[in-house]
């Protein structure tokens, strides 16, 4: 009893240190510190593949070609729905919603399933082509499975992708997440408008689009 209520009283001090710790390195931050921060980044043009970084052209609304070798024994649909890319500004350009739907073994009218890749920014897509088989659980037999990229990700257009990141890319300045903000940006690209209330717009935008009366999150 003793120890506990010693450990009581020293939590609230370990938590309050913690507290001033912190507080001290956001004092210590500089924005305008080249260390923290950078403006004036830029890559260096004899390293720079300028195909390697071209935006992917817009996929056909409701295409049903699929944009990946599709396994064998699977039913499948795959699409696009166009979106406004940011639904509070008057004439925002269209994006692409890439979708796909394993349809069920039986067909029977269950509610569909529908995937949301975590990450952010991984591909539900993929997730199923790297291991369709990994997906085969009892309620795909009688429900359609939908998989979605969510808008900047996967097969999704425009994708967020930032390859000024990659290790095989040597760029001279030290602020790539810089260099690919800006490349985005320059592309035209409202980074504003990629957030989780879009999303769920999206997400229930396509279920109208797909004729379905509701569906169920994995």
């Amino acid at each position: 009893m003793v120890k506990k209520w010693w450990l009581a009283l020293l939590l609230p001090i370990l938590v309050l240190t913690a507290c001033d710790e912190i507080a001290d390195a956001y004092d210590e931050y500089d924005e305008d510190d080249e260390a923290y921060y950078d403006d004036e980044a830029a890559y260096d043009e004899e390293n720079f593949d300028a195909e390697f970084y071209d935006a992917a052209e817009a996929p056909a609304t409701g295409s049903d070609e699929c944009p990946f070798d599709e396994p064998d024994d699977y039913d499948l649909t795959c699409g696009y729905l166009s979106v406004p890319e940011n639904r509070a500004v008057s004439g925002s350009r269209q994006i692409q919603i890439a979708y796909v739907i394993v349809h069920a073994d039986d067909g029977d009218e269950q509610p569909p399933v529908v995937y949301l890749a975590g990450g952010p920014g991984g591909s539900a897509i993929d997730d199923f082509v790297a291991n369709p088989e990994g997906w085969e659980y009892p309620f795909t037999e009688e429900r359609d499975l939908v998989l979605v990229d969510q808008r900047g990700t996967g097969y999704s257009w425009p994708t967020l992708d930032c390859p000024e990141l990659s290790e095989d890319v040597e760029f001279s300045d030290e602020n790539p997440e810089v260099v690919c903000h800006d490349r985005l940006v320059d592309e035209g690209i409202d980074l504003a408008a990629y957030n989780s209330a879009e999303n769920a717009a999206d997400i229930a935008a396509l279920r109208v689009e797909l004729g379905y009366d509701s569906w169920d999150l994995l």
